[in-house]
């Protein structure tokens, strides 16, 4: 038997080989004795609590939830009882920085601060000019409206002074966002990305790093979050395509494989400036998530550290192929992950053992790389997949399709096995007399139920033909 890889598989385009990354599947990477990584479901997506409009974002304050969701702005009690703030203006994401007692919301070009005692009350100061975005660093909320830089009085973030504004000089390029990384501020353009620090002072307080320059930038203005010390970003330099990024020190790391790069540039730059980009950790796992227009591209930044290789994979919304995850900005609360559906209004806990989005079956999809026995041909008698076997309800027998190419275009009619029914701990799925290539074969896997599988390891019994 031979041991063929589940993590990526190839297939043709045109006239390029492409990788075929795992689809709401991750690879885990463990040293099971089966195998040195498997293959896990991503979480399923249960509803919390009931929301007045689609959601745009939020955060954890104080121990408490808080989200915009639809033009209010809400906090969701532990048992998910939801207690409308007020009223939010704008359609779209919002910004938000948290500080000590209270946090900002930037949306539409205006600002409101909320905190428990005064509410949600909006920025008046004439000086204030129309915000894109707000960090919160050394005590000063700091925000920008695309050109300049300025920072909220500290004893008053109500008041703004006009002599306190500062922009980013090294290049001509807009400010797409602020991020702050190791307690430095980053003035994210769409070229470079400036990075400041608190030099105090009675004019503008923050002091642009001498040589701290990196000369990438973002895509939009949620195409950038701080990531384990360091920015991560997508975007790219002045006459360059796009990539994605780890930005620190100055430099920035392309983190992105091939097939990333031809995703992410097949998109055009209008669409590419409407992507967001969210973080969470779960179980060994750090995941950053890309939001594109019809999937979510997934990185494991843990997973990637562990197998020295960059851990992609795929997410989907639940019945449907060409859409992306139903999970908007999670935030860690009431020890559990807590986003918001940006479909509809509703918000979502995340969970690790349920396979099914709000109740809908997710289309899973794993695949292999081409087999290739130096240019002969082979038979492929039997294929078993180990693993753990399904997770389900009783007397509900879930299956997994097998589909092979010869050409690494085309799939032959799909075949079906068992992938166990519930207290089969030891089951395996098989396949028999999966056929003959005068070359090379590929295969695909697919699952559609609600059913918690893991693959682990796929094994082949190959025979080699003459050429």
């Amino acid at each position: 038997m031979t041991q063929v890889s589940i993590v990526a598989g190839i297939y043709k385009s045109g006239a390029d080989y492409r990788e075929s990354y795992p689809v709401n599947y991750y690879a885990a990477v463990m040293s099971t004795g089966i195998s040195k990584a498997y293959l896990r479901t991503t979480p399923g997506l249960v509803q919390f609590s009931s929301a007045p409009g689609r959601d745009r974002g939020g955060l954890e304050f104080q121990g408490e939830l808080y989200r915009v969701s639809g033009s209010r702005l809400i906090k969701i009690s532990p048992n998910a009882v939801v207690e409308d703030l007020g009223y939010i203006p704008g359609s779209g994401r919002v910004s938000i920085a948290r500080g000590f007692d209270r946090f900002c919301i930037v949306t539409a070009g205006r600002g409101f601060y909320y905190d428990q005692l005064g509410g949600l009350q909006a920025i008046t100061d004439p000086n204030f000019a129309t915000a894109t975005d707000v960090v919160f660093v050394d005590g000063y909320f700091v925000f920008t409206d695309g050109d300049f830089i300025f920072p909220a009085e500290l004893s008053d973030p109500f008041t703004f002074d006009p002599l306190k504004f500062g922009s980013a000089e090294i290049d001509s390029d807009p400010i797409q966002s602020l991020e702050i990384v190791r307690n430095e501020l980053h003035a994210v353009g769409s070229t470079t990305v400036e990075i400041y620090q608190n030099v105090g002072g009675s004019g503008f307080p923050f002091q642009r790093v001498k040589g701290a320059v990196i000369t990438k930038g973002s895509v939009g203005r949620y195409a950038s979050r701080e990531v384990e010390d360091g920015l991560f970003f997508v975007g790219a330099g002045r006459d360059e395509a796009p990539s994605v990024y780890v930005g620190g020190g100055g430099s920035a790391q392309r983190v992105a494989t091939d097939e990333i790069d031809k995703i992410i540039q097949g998109y055009t730059p209008q669409q590419l400036a409407t992507i967001t980009v969210d973080t969470y950790s779960s179980e060994g796992c750090y995941f950053v998530l890309i939001n594109l227009p019809d999937k979510t591209l997934c990185l494991d930044v843990w997973g990637t550290a562990k197998a020295s290789a960059p851990l992609w994979h795929v997410r989907t919304a639940a019945g449907e192929e060409s859409a992306p995850w139903r999970c908007s900005d999670p935030v860690r609360v009431y020890g559990k992950w807590v986003g918001g559906d940006p479909t509809t209004g509703r918000l979502c806990e995340l969970r690790q053992d349920v396979a099914t989005e709000y109740g809908e079956v997710v289309f899973r999809e794993f695949s292999t790389p081409m087999s290739f026995i130096d240019g002969n041909g082979m038979i492929v008698h039997k294929l078993e997949i180990f693993g753990i076997p399904a997770t389900t309800q009783l007397d509900v027998s879930p299956r997994i399709s097998m589909a092979s190419s010869r050409n690494g275009v085309t799939y032959r009619q799909e075949r079906w096995a068992s992938i166990g029914r519930r207290g089969q701990h030891d089951y395996t799925p098989i396949w028999r007399k999966v056929g003959r290539a005068d070359k090379h074969m590929s295969l695909r896997f697919r699952v559609v139920n609600d059913s918690l599988f893991s693959p682990a390891r796929l094994e082949a019994d190959v025979e080699q033909t003459n050429a």
